[in-house]
C-alpha cells in the first residue's frame, strides 16, 4: 500500500492501523510506503490492475536504468568532476556546505547531455561567491553549437 498523509478521505493513521491489522492476518508480505505531501492512497492487491501497474512500473524503471534515452549520457564520476564534487562523492549530504548541495541539486539535470534545461532559481539562497561558482558550472555543462551538432 501506498498513501498520502495529507489523504482527506482516509487519514494516515488509519491507513498505518489497517496495514498493520493486514500483516497480522495475511498470508502474504504487506508493504506500506506514506507518501509525504501526497493526497490519494493507492491500494494494491493483487489482481488485473494490480499486475498492470506493477507491469507499468517494472517498464518504466527498465526503460531509466537501461539509459537508452540518454543518447550521450554522462557517467556519475564525469558529472560530479564538472560540478566540482568528485572529493565529495563519498560524503553525506548534511556535512555539504549550502552551494554544493546545490551544485549537487543541479547536476542530474545534466546527466543526459541535453539541449534544453530549465531551473527554477538555482541560486537562491546562496552567497555571492557560490552563486558565481554555480553559474560557472551551469555554463561550462551548457553545450556550445558546435558540440551539440
Amino acid at each position: 500500500m501506498a498513501h498520502g498523509d495529507l489523504d482527506q478521505q482516509v487519514p494516515a493513521a488509519d491507513a498505518r492501523h489497517f496495514a498493520d491489522r493486514l500483516r497480522q492476518t495475511s498470508a502474504s508480505p504487506v508493504v506500506y510506503a506514506e507518501l509525504r505531501g501526497g493526497n490519494h492512497a493507492f491500494d494494491l492487491y493483487h489482481s488485473v490492475r494490480f499486475e498492470a501497474v506493477i507491469d507499468a512500473i517494472e517498464g518504466f524503471t527498465a526503460w531509466v536504468r537501461s539509459r537508452d534515452h540518454y543518447p550521450k549520457y554522462r557517467d556519475k564520476a564525469d558529472l560530479l568532476e564538472r560540478f566540482g564534487l568528485s572529493d565529495l562523492a563519498k560524503r553525506q549530504i548534511g556535512g555539504l556546505s549550502g552551494g554544493q548541495k546545490r551544485r549537487l541539486a543541479v547536476s542530474p539535470a545534466f546527466a543526459g547531455n541535453p539541449h534544453v534545461v530549465f531551473l527554477d532559481e538555482p541560486t537562491t539562497g546562496l552567497d555571492v561567491e557560490a552563486r558565481r561558482i554555480l553559474w560557472e558550472v551551469i555554463r561550462a555543462s551548457t553545450p556550445t553549437a558546435a558540440q551539440r551538432c
